[in-house]
C-alpha cells in the first residue's frame, strides 16, 4: 500500500473521498452527461469536425476514456491520462514514432528536475531543443522522425517556457504524473494548434469545483465550439470573397469583414479542446471572450486569445517591466508594451517553425503586430493616466450610452478587419492594390453602406438595452449544472438535423443550408488563403 501511494499521491483532500463515485445523485448527474457526450461526438461524426484532426476516428476511444476516468479512484486518474495519452500515441504512430515522442518528451521533463544548477538544465534544455529543430529542418530527412518532432513539439514549445518559469521561482509538481498530464494532454495530439495552457492554473483548476459544474461547463464549450465552426462554414460557403473579387468600396468592406470572421473556426477549435479537457477535470478558464464586442485595443487584448495574452504578460512583460524599471524614468509601460510585442511578433514566427516547419519572418507580420502593439500601448498609456489622475470613465446606463458603445464596437471590428486582411496578404504591395480599389464608389453603394451602418447601430443599441433587463441578465448568469436541458435541446436539433429522414421533407433551401453545415470543404477561396493566412497554415 505504501508503494502505491508514493506512486499515485493523493490529489488535495477535498476529492480524496471515494463513497461518492456511485451514489444515484452522481449516477444520475453522470447519466446526463453520457448522453450530451454521445450527442456531441455524434454531431462531431456527423458534421466532420475538423476532419483532418482525427478527432473522429478517436471518438469512441475518448468516450470509454471518459466513462472509466471518472469511476476509478482519485489518486489513479492523473496516470489514467497518462496511460490515455500514450495508448493513442502508439496507436496513431506505431510503435517506433510512439516511442521516440514519449522518450523525447519525458527526457526534456526529467532535464527540468535534474539535480545541477538552473542555468546548466536551462542549456542543456536549449540543446536537445536545437537538436530537435534540426531535425524539423527535413535537412536529414527521415520520415517517421520528422513527423514524431511535429507532433511533438506543440505540446512543448510553449509549456515548457511556463513549467521551466514555475519551476525557477519555486514551484515543485507533486508527482511525476502532474508533469506528464501537463505536457501529453492528450486533445494536443490531435489539434497541433493548442492553446497556451499555464501550468499553475492547470494545477489550481483541477477539481476545483463540482464535478456536474465541470461537466457541463465543458458540454457548453464542446457545443459552443461545434456551433462557431459551423458558423465559419457558412461564411466560407454563402459570404466570403476573394481580393480578386474586390472591384469597389462595397466589395472591399465585404471581403475584409468576411475574412475576419473567419476567426470563428479559431475559437472554436479552442472552445472544443477546453471543453473536452473540462469532461476530465481540468476546469480551465475560457480562451476566447465575445471578442466581436470589444469597444477599445485593451479590450479586444483582452478578450482575444486570452492564453496567448496571459502566457506573454507572466514570462515577458512583468520580467521586462521589472528590469527596464531600473534604468527608465520615464513612459515605462509603452516602452515595455512596445517590447512585449516585438516579443510576440518573433514568438509567432517561432510557433509557426514547430507546427509548420517553415521560417517566416515576413514584414508584413512586423507591420502588423507593431501597428496592434502601439494601438494596445497608446490605449494603455490613456488608461494608467487617468487611473493616476484619479479620473473615472462615466458609464451612461442610458440609449445615448449604449449607442456610444456600440459605434466604439464597430469601429473595433472595422479596424480588425482591415487589419486582418493586411496580416493575411502576401505582400504589403499586394495588400495596398487591394485596399486602392475601394476608392471607387457610387453614390448608390454609398448609400448601401449608410444604410447597413445604420441598422447595425441600431440592433447593436437594442441588444445592449435588452441585456440590461432583469431576466435577461439572469439567464445569462445562469449556473453550467442549470443549463442540461438548454444543451440537450441544442444538441437534438443539431442531431435532427443530421438525419436524412428529418432534412428531406424540408425545402430545397434549407437543405442546401444544412448541406453546407455538414461540409467540412472549405471553398475554394478559404483554400486559397489557409496558404497564405497565419492561423490558417497552423490549423491546416
Amino acid at each position: 500500500m505504501r508503494i502505491i501511494d508514493k506512486l499515485f499521491p493523493l490529489i488535495p483532500s477535498v476529492y480524496q473521498q471515494q463513497d461518492g463515485l456511485f451514489k444515484k445523485a452522481r449516477l444520475l448527474s453522470f447519466f446526463l452527461i453520457l448522453v450530451q457526450v454521445l450527442a456531441i461526438f455524434f454531431v462531431v461524426r456527423e458534421y466532420q469536425f475538423e476532419k483532418s484532426s482525427g478527432i473522429i476516428d478517436y471518438a469512441p476511444f475518448i468516450i470509454i476514456a471518459f466513462v472509466i476516468y471518472n469511476f476509478i479512484a482519485l489518486r489513479f486518474r492523473p496516470a489514467f491520462i497518462v496511460l490515455l495519452s500514450f495508448s493513442i500515441i502508439y496507436t496513431a504512430f506505431g510503435l517506433l514514432a510512439g516511442s521516440f515522442i514519449i522518450a523525447c518528451g519525458s527526457s526534456l521533463i526529467a532535464v527540468c528536475h535534474l539535480p545541477i544548477k538552473f542555468n546548466y538544465r536551462l542549456i542543456l534544455i536549449l540543446f536537445l531543443a536545437l537538436l530537435l529543430a534540426f531535425l524539423r529542418t527535413e535537412f536529414l530527412f527521415i520520415p517517421w522522425m520528422t513527423m514524431s518532432v511535429m507532433y511533438m513539439a506543440p505540446m512543448f514549445m510553449f509549456r515548457l517556457i511556463i513549467y521551466l518559469y514555475e519551476i525557477k521561482h519555486g514551484l515543485i509538481p507533486s508527482s511525476k504524473w502532474q508533469s506528464l498530464v501537463y505536457f501529453f494532454m492528450f486533445p494536443n495530439i490531435f489539434f497541433l494548434f493548442f492553446p497556451i495552457v499555464d501550468y499553475k492554473t492547470y494545477i489550481k483548476t483541477y477539481f476545483n469545483a463540482p464535478e456536474n459544474e465541470i461537466w457541463q461547463k465543458g458540454i457548453r464549450w464542446m457545443l459552443r465550439g461545434l456551433i462557431h465552426i459551423m458558423c465559419y462554414r457558412l461564411i466560407c460557403f454563402n459570404l466570403l470573397i476573394d481580393a480578386t473579387d474586390v472591384t469597389d468600396l462595397t466589395s472591399l468592406f465585404h471581403y475584409m469583414i468576411s475574412n475576419y470572421s473567419l476567426i470563428l473556426r479559431l475559437s472554436g477549435i479552442f472552445h472544443f479542446i477546453i471543453g473536452l479537457l473540462c469532461m476530465f477535470g481540468f476546469n480551465l478558464p475560457q480562451a476566447f471572450n465575445n471578442y466581436f464586442t470589444a469597444t477599445s485595443f485593451v479590450d479586444l487584448w483582452r478578450r482575444i486569445n486570452i492564453y496567448w495574452r496571459d502566457f506573454v504578460l507572466k514570462i515577458f512583460f512583468y520580467p521586462t517591466m521589472f528590469k527596464y524599471k531600473k534604468r527608465i524614468k520615464k513612459n515605462l509601460l509603452a516602452i515595455t508594451m512596445m517590447t512585449m510585442f516585438v516579443i510576440t511578433w518573433l514568438l509567432h514566427s517561432y510557433q509557426l517553425y514547430w507546427v509548420t516547419g517553415s521560417v517566416s519572418i515576413k514584414s508584413i507580420d512586423a507591420i502588423f503586430w507593431l501597428i496592434v502593439g502601439a494601438c494596445i500601448t497608446v490605449n494603455s498609456v490613456i488608461i494608467e493616466r487617468r487611473t493616476l489622475e484619479g479620473k473615472e470613465v462615466v458609464k451612461r446606463e442610458n440609449v445615448f450610452g449604449f449607442l456610444i458603445i456600440t459605434l466604439r464596437m464597430i469601429g473595433m471590428l472595422l479596424f480588425m478587419s482591415v487589419m486582418w486582411s493586411l496580416w493575411n496578404s502576401r505582400t504589403l504591395e499586394d495588400w495596398l492594390f487591394v485596399v486602392s480599389k475601394g476608392k471607387t464608389a457610387s453614390l448608390h453603394q454609398l448609400l448601401l453602406i449608410g444604410i447597413w451602418f445604420i441598422v447595425v447601430l441600431i440592433v447593436g443599441t437594442l441588444a445592449q438595452v435588452l441585456l440590461k433587463n432583469e431576466s435577461i441578465k439572469k439567464l445569462f448568469a445562469t449556473k453550467p449544472q442549470d443549463t442540461v436541458l438548454l444543451t440537450l435541446f441544442s444538441l437534438s436539433i443539431l442531431v435532427m438535423l443530421s438525419l436524412n429522414s428529418v432534412t428531406s421533407h424540408l425545402p430545397a433551401y434549407l437543405q442546401s443550408f444544412i448541406q453546407n453545415l455538414h461540409n467540412s470543404s472549405p471553398n475554394i477561396i478559404e483554400k486559397t488563403n489557409s496558404e497564405i493566412g497565419y492561423y490558417d497554415r497552423l490549423i491546416e
